[in-house]
């Protein structure tokens, strides 16, 4: 007993260890997808799931990403599944749901290809907000993680939610950056329309937009 649980203990600090490394990479352009397959690999490692997906919160509407082999998310295919996971996004810890306890859970994850029977949930948050949910699938007969596993688990979200919440730092940073030359042109475009205008226009009175755009044909 002794030995396995320092084989574990061994085992969970590799796993912080590689979660701290790549929490600390320095993230470039258009490389979350390939993070948040090293996400889900970690934690779906970890807690021994089947399948994975993550459900980012950043983005609007919120986007689903899976984890090869799988195409679709077992649950956001699904309405009920849809709606569950939107009362799920503000979610403070990791916790299992099990289909044996939740009929409509069960027929959800039942109707999937493959077929599953519970999920993991592990919220990934920063101090101040969720920003994405990791959903790890088991399918029937497997080991489910114990309450152990998913601190374990939960805590290895945490630190892998800061390279999400860099992500959607600079992707609000390129937003503002994209609006402020939307606004610059337009105010060139209405200084460009004002200089073609009639004269005696300038003046404060109702003005048809036949008037306005005629100059411009």
């Amino acid at each position: 007993e002794l030995r396995e649980e320092r084989d574990l203990a061994r085992s969970r600090l590799a796993e912080l260890r590689i979660a701290l490394e790549l929490a600390e990479q320095k993230a470039e352009e258009g490389q979350i997808e390939d993070r948040a397959q090293r996400i889900l690999s970690i934690l779906m490692r970890s807690a021994e799931a089947a399948n994975a997906s993550l459900l980012l919160t950043t983005s609007d509407p919120p986007q689903i990403l899976v984890l090869p082999p799988l195409v679709t998310d077992p649950l956001a295919r699904t309405r009920w599944g849809a709606l569950h996971l939107h009362d799920l996004r503000d979610l403070g810890e990791a916790r299992l749901e099990e289909g044996q306890a939740m009929p409509a859970l069960q027929d959800a994850l039942g109707d999937s290809e493959p077929a599953f029977e519970s999920v993991a949930l592990v919220p990934l948050r920063s101090a101040e907000r969720v920003l994405a949910l990791a959903l790890l699938y088991y399918r029937p007969h497997m080991t489910l993680p114990t309450k152990d596993t998913l601190d374990h688990v939960g805590f290895l979200g945490r630190i892998l939610a800061g390279p999400l919440e860099a992500a959607a730092a600079r992707e609000a940073t390129a937003s503002a950056d994209r609006m402020r030359v939307v606004s610059r042109a337009s105010a060139s475009a209405m200084a460009s329309l004002l200089t073609r205008l009639p004269a005696d226009s300038a003046r404060r009175a109702a003005l048809p937009i036949e008037d306005v755009l005629a100059p411009l044909r």
